[in-house]
């Protein structure tokens, strides 16, 4: 019901959203010292998910947040996370070993900028899709957004849709078809 019923690109597709928040020890057991993103994707893995996106970056990563993102892709589960749109901001998730890094790019395909104006040139990218000018849907209203947290949830469908096609194939099998065929 209202703006949160809009169908994103794969409709048949079953999500679920895990809330941080803007204090992340909000989303915190208060008996577990994780950070809320590891206890959010430690929910989705045992929840069944197959794709996780995360569109949150982090100035570092704790042994617990690596352990975290190790059981997700132990369990076959795609971790899909956007880079920073502004230096300093930290290179975590996106950074760390088997996860699908996203960056944005804007309707001429450049790269997008910082606030600075520089171009957005991140070391950690696996894949660009589009994150400029991007409709979204606000807890009661539409907005325009711009950012990897607008082209994060785009190549989580791709894959999802991808996934649909091919029920069959494997998480690496879908990130190397990412990779060999995005252009």
């Amino acid at each position: 019901e209202g703006n949160g019923a809009v169908k994103g690109i794969v409709p048949a597709a079953d999500v679920t959203f895990y809330a941080l928040g803007d204090d992340y020890a909000l989303c915190r057991n208060l008996e577990d010292d994780r950070s809320g993103w590891a206890l959010a994707l430690d929910a989705a893995v045992a929840a069944g998910a197959d794709i996780v996106t995360m569109s949150v970056v982090n100035k570092s990563a704790t042994d617990d947040d690596a352990a975290a993102v190790a059981r997700a892709l132990k369990a076959g589960v795609i971790f899909v996370a956007g880079v920073p749109n502004e230096p300093g901001q930290g290179d975590f998730p996106a950074g760390m070993n088997g996860v699908v890094s996203v960056n944005g790019f804007d309707r001429n395909g450049d790269l997008l900028t910082t606030n600075a104006g520089n171009t957005n040139v991140q070391p950690e990218v696996t894949v660009v899709a589009p994150g400029a000018e991007i409709s979204i849907v606000a807890w009661d209203e539409w907005r325009i957004a711009w950012g990897s947290s607008s082209a994060t949830p785009m190549v989580a469908g791709i894959i999802a849709a991808a996934q649909q096609k091919y029920p069959d194939t494997t998480a690496n099998q879908l990130i190397q078809s990412l990779i060999h065929n995005t252009r």
